[in-house]
């Protein structure tokens, strides 16, 4: 299997044509239709849409975690359809996962769940520790790494799974609303970790996300309605329509207050 990882101008994801259906005969039910889609490294996109619309079941195919029907996924180098279960692992291993169940080991403290991801690789004890420090202080979790999930809160939890994924430097993350269950505060901890990630690593992450801080760390967002990716902004885009909205809202907010004498004082 050959990377292409290394090439400057590879996309680190390419979709073309990609379909995806549930069940068989009289009972199948097509839930993704003709997606197209690039993903460069080092960028950050996010995916917004109603609940239903097919987001997180296009993260779990670039993932490597359902087996591709129809159309070409390439990941990281890798073309997804048709590939062989050992391969499909050995591109999951390469890839940073968030997800919003947090799946901790409850026998185990929050540095010992970090010890669980950094067994895929050759680390010595003394680098294990090392990394996992630095990652559980730089998610605010620093005064908690020998605590076990249940005496932590779910944000705290959560923490720890978003530190799972990213302490092996992956090329690639994706992440399925990786901030739904935490405080302001803690969201922005996790988003800044992420462009610092993407930014420095030169490292994929795809999000999918109603919230409107993890939308703005985008540098472009992607819209997909009934199985379709319909719209793609650029953050540009994306600001410029926030503040016309802006200015449209408070232009008839300012209109109804003043009446018919409105147009006077503008």
């Amino acid at each position: 299997m050959t990377s292409l990882l290394n090439t400057k101008n590879n996309p680190a994801v390419y979709l073309e044509g990609m379909n995806y259906t549930y069940g068989r005969k009289e009972s199948c039910n097509q839930v993704l239709f003709d997606n197209q889609l690039t993903l460069q490294p080092g960028e950050i996109v996010c995916i917004t849409g109603p609940s239903g619309s097919g987001k997180t079941t296009l993260l779990t195919l670039m993932g490597a975690l359902r087996s591709v029907q129809e159309g070409s996924v390439n990941v990281l180098g890798a073309e997804l359809r048709g590939l062989k279960k050992r391969d499909q692992v050995n591109i999951r291993q390469k890839i940073g996962f968030i997800f919003q169940s947090h799946n901790l080991f409850s026998s185990l403290t929050a540095r010992q769940n970090i010890y669980m991801a950094l067994e895929l690789k050759k680390h010595t004890t003394k680098t294990k520790r090392a990394k996992a420090e630095k990652i559980l202080t730089r998610l605010g979790l620093g005064e908690r790494m020998d605590y076990k999930p249940q005496k932590l809160s779910e944000g705290q939890r959560q923490r720890i799974a978003i530190g799972r994924a990213l302490v092996n430097e992956p090329k690639l993350i994706l992440a399925d609303e990786p901030t739904a269950s935490l405080d302001q505060d803690s969201s922005q901890i996790v988003i800044d970790l992420l462009k610092d990630i993407a930014h420095e690593k030169n490292t994929t992450v795809f999000i999918v996300s109603h919230d409107q801080r993890a939308i703005d760390a985008g540098d472009r967002v992607v819209k997909m309605v009934d199985g379709k990716i319909t719209k793609c902004f650029s953050f540009a885009c994306c600001a410029c329509m926030r503040h016309e909205f802006a200015t449209r809202t408070s232009l008839y907010r300012f209109a109804m207050v003043m009446g018919p004498d409105a147009g006077r004082h503008l």
